[in-house]
């Protein structure tokens, strides 16, 4: 709880709010957007571009295919058990990032 008070709600404030909310637009040039575009998928649970998005990073081409394997194959497994084509897309991002973090695992000895 904070014990300072909110301050006042004046045209002024609404006014300078408005101001920096039209600089704060993100990158502007195609070198930018392009520099920023998968940013989600450092969280990438929430990335509805996640295999695209590892195709592209350089490192990950091989992680790519895989990704998009793990993903067919759970397609095949669940065709027929009424889930959604998101759940799916769900369970090879969990899949994915467990498989990951077991990576770094074993990179690191056994330890978090």
């Amino acid at each position: 709880m904070s014990l300072r008070r909110s301050p006042a709600r004046t045209e002024r404030f609404l006014a300078a709010n408005r101001a920096n909310a039209c600089k704060s637009t993100g990158p502007r040039t195609e070198r930018g957007k392009q520099r920023v575009r998968f940013n989600a998928l450092r969280h990438g649970f929430r990335s509805s571009r996640f295999g695209e998005a590892l195709a592209v990073r350089g490192k990950d081409r091989e992680d790519a295919r895989l990704f998009e394997s793990l993903r067919s194959e759970l397609m095949q497994i669940h065709r027929t058990t009424g889930l959604t084509q998101e759940e799916i897309e769900g369970l090879a991002k969990i899949y994915w990032y467990e498989a990951q973090r077991l990576k770094a695992c074993k990179r690191r000895g056994g330890r978090n």
